[in-house]
């Protein structure tokens, strides 16, 4: 799942999810293939993960968590989940604990492609192209008139593209890469609406 709220903020409170191994292994499968298809062999080593059934907290630590997640406080939460899942089901934090190293690592092999990328590509409708003009990039207007506040880019295009009638090229120069963040995947659980990860960015 993609944590925006992650992006240059703490990880997870899962000491025993180092991704060091995963992202070797990770960087080897990147020398042979686009970074899209290790995405893919990624999501589908996890496919059968759903996340946990949410542990039964006490009433007092219910209010903590849905505080922490009405805060989007993720450490805070998370913290509160894992030990809940750890106390309760070890095979399940277990579980948790290797897909968040895989997460953590393919999160760190896509900042290192965005690294070497020298383009980044947006597929759109035609009314998004005037937000390109002067390299602007204004985020989508809301239901409620708000920004999400990102644009979300590609760094190569897909099948996907074809589906929109414009595709645009952005080069990437130093100040583009100053202002661009990767995106930041975990396995912990992020019980929030799609409004809310959108604000969260």
């Amino acid at each position: 799942m993609y944590d925006p709220g992650r992006a240059g903020g703490s990880a997870p409170p899962l000491e025993d999810a180092d991704p060091d191994w995963p992202l070797r292994e990770l960087r080897a499968m990147a020398d042979r293939v686009h970074f899209s298809e290790v995405a893919e062999r990624v999501a589908k080593k996890h496919a059968g993960l759903s996340a946990a059934a949410r542990p039964a907290f006490t009433d007092a630590k219910a209010r903590l968590y849905a505080s922490a997640i009405e805060a989007r406080n993720w450490g805070a939460a998370d913290a509160l989940y894992a030990e809940e899942i750890r106390r309760l089901d070890p095979g399940g934090f277990e579980m948790i604990a290797g897909a968040e190293r895989w997460a953590r690592a393919i999160s760190a092999l896509l900042a290192e492609s965005l690294g070497r990328s020298g383009a980044l590509w947006r597929y759109m409708s035609a009314e998004e192209l005037a937000s390109f003009a002067g390299g602007t990039f204004e985020s989508r207007v809301e239901a409620d008139g708000g920004r999400r506040g990102y644009k979300a880019f590609s760094m190569r295009p897909s099948y996907y593209f074809e589906k929109r009638p414009a595709l645009v090229r952005v080069p990437i120069d130093e100040g583009v890469r100053r202002a661009v963040r990767p995106a930041v995947y975990t396995a912990m659980p992020r019980p929030i609406s799609s409004a809310q990860e959108r604000r969260s960015a």
